[in-house]
């Protein structure tokens, strides 16, 4: 991938992932205005099962094949391309149609037990329908983002699929739909995106793939399939215990105390989440690129890659996080009564997550160093805590407690990562995010003092539900605006003594290019 490329789809995924974190929480919004918290809640509910279904189903051959694929770019084995979407996709299929199956036939207990009432029975059999063609989809982008084309995943995943979703939602509440009607809504676009995804990707193998003869790509197909499933099992069993961590919690505090509840924490969630843009923009845009750096085992490229990531992360998230910590009454006051109850664990969770965001791509190193199995371990960790501990905090201090729950899983896996990429060769430097850290938090300190005097005692009623109401809305935006425009600009002016100037600059020389040691 080109610099200047490379530089396009940072921004382009950036960008993406700002809009589907911004609809995400305006359709939380709508979700807890129309249906209250209790009906928010049982809707992340059903979004919890089907999200988890849907991942399992992966089989973790999405991280393969940006791995495989990547790699065999690089390392000019373009006759490998075909081979290895097909070795993805077939497992993929067997098993999503063999689970979907199986779901079909006992839909009705399973609505029985998840508390659909009528209509449930349907909506369970759509909804395991539509996990089979998430999972594709999602393998199908994971052969994409291999191939150098992350913009196509920002542009179907993080811009079609979540305006789409929000639209037909806002349409379904505009004329009275209930529960039932408003998940139908949600799941319909997926089928869009993956007819949109299954012409993409084929046009990318049409471009980049070498075509052998039959017994050829039969012998290259017998080739891959071993490496690339050992790699990609262990990812599939990750990604499993990766979503669960991202919503049993969810699932735990409906289960402990109420529906009602369940519902204000993830909002909370989806709002600490909103911060995560920044670092899912830039795994987007450098997955393929540090897994071709990795397979050729340029270290120095690596390392240096992960310094400036870091740096931006910082710069990036810190400021988002700090904010939607002292603010985070008037942040939940927007999706309606009774969610303004999460602020405190919404500041427990922009803390955890703020600091976890140092590490920068160590995480993408990790996958992309073939290191799954590492993974592996550290989710199953941070999963057997984050039970543990939401068992014990939940019952006692409620949401916040989940809240601490996630924030300490979330700086386990981090120290975790941090310490198993030092194997790859890739050294964490703490004294280098010295500036950046400090250049974010005094601007991030000039935002909250600013709004602080702008809001002053209200807190979560500040904004009100009088005709003030849309004013103070305004002057928000206009001050978030103005200030983001601001850091951009101190940001960009003070790139070199931040140390993120070289983060697109290609190695020149052969002193970048160190080999991992054999292990």
């Amino acid at each position: 991938m080109s610099r200047r490329g490379l530089g396009i789809n940072g921004l382009v995924s950036l960008a993406g992932g700002g809009l589907n974190a911004a609809t995400n929480i305006v359709l939380a919004a709508l979700l807890g205005h129309h249906l209250a918290v209790e009906g928010a809640g049982e809707f992340f509910k059903l979004v919890a099962v089907f999200v988890i279904v849907a991942n399992i189903l992966e089989l973790g051959a999405d991280t393969g094949l940006v791995r495989f694929t990547s790699a065999a770019v690089a390392g000019h084995r373009r006759n490998e391309l075909n081979a290895l979407v097909s070795v993805a996709l077939g497992p993929v299929c067997a098993v999503g149609v063999t689970s979907a199956a199986v779901v079909c036939l006992t839909a009705p207990g399973i609505a029985d037990l998840l508390g659909l009432g009528l209509g449930g029975t349907t909506l369970i059999r759509v909804m395991a329908v539509c996990s089979v063609i998430a999972a594709l989809t999602m393998v199908l982008l994971g052969a994409a983002r291999g191939l150098s084309s992350a913009l196509s995943y920002t542009v179907i995943q993080n811009v079609l699929l979540p305006l789409s979703r929000l639209i037909l939602i806002a349409v379904v509440l505009r004329v009275g739909g209930g529960l039932n009607n408003v998940m139908v809504a949600w799941l319909t676009p997926l089928f869009v995106t993956f007819a949109l995804t299954v012409v993409l990707v084929v046009r990318l193998l049409r471009r980049h793939s070498v075509v052998g003869s039959g017994d050829e790509s039969g012998a290259i197909r017998r080739g891959v399939r071993g490496q690339f499933w050992r790699f990609s099992s262990a990812r599939g069993v990750a990604a499993a215990v990766e979503i669960l961590l991202e919503w049993v919690d969810v699932l735990i505090v409906a289960a402990l105390l109420s529906t009602r509840e369940a519902g204000v924490y993830a909002v909370v969630t989806r709002c600490a989440r909103a911060g995560e843009l920044v670092q899912q923009a830039v795994r987007l845009a450098l997955g393929a690129r540090l897994s071709s750096a990795l397979s050729q085992r340029y270290v120095d490229e690596v390392a240096r890659i992960n310094r400036s990531v870091s740096a931006l992360m910082v710069l990036g998230a810190w400021p988002c996080y700090m904010f939607a910590a002292c603010f985070a009454p008037i942040i939940l006051s927007l999706f309606g009564p009774g969610f303004e109850t999460g602020a405190p664990a919404l500041a427990v969770l922009c803390l955890g997550m703020g600091l976890a965001t140092a590490a920068g791509s160590a995480q993408t190193i990790l996958l992309m160093g073939g290191r799954s199995s590492h993974q592996l371990a550290n989710k199953s960790a941070m999963l057997a805590l984050n039970v543990a501990l939401n068992l014990i905090l939940v019952p006692r201090v409620g949401i916040t407690g989940a809240a601490i729950a996630w924030a300490a899983c979330i700086l386990l896996d981090t120290l975790l990562i941090v310490w198993q990429v030092r194997g790859l060769g890739v050294i964490a430097v703490p004294r280098e995010l010295l500036r950046p850290a400090t250049l974010s938090i005094a601007l991030s300190a000039v935002l909250c003092s600013t709004l602080a005097v702008i809001v002053g005692p209200g807190g979560a009623d500040w904004l009100g539900s009088d005709g003030e109401t849309a004013r103070r809305a305004l002057v928000l935006l206009v001050v978030l605006l103005v200030y983001a425009g601001a850091t951009i600009a101190c940001y960009w002016l003070a790139r070199g003594w931040l140390g993120v100037r070289t983060i697109f600059k290609l190695p020149h020389s052969a002193g970048f290019r160190h080999r991992l040691a054999e292990r």
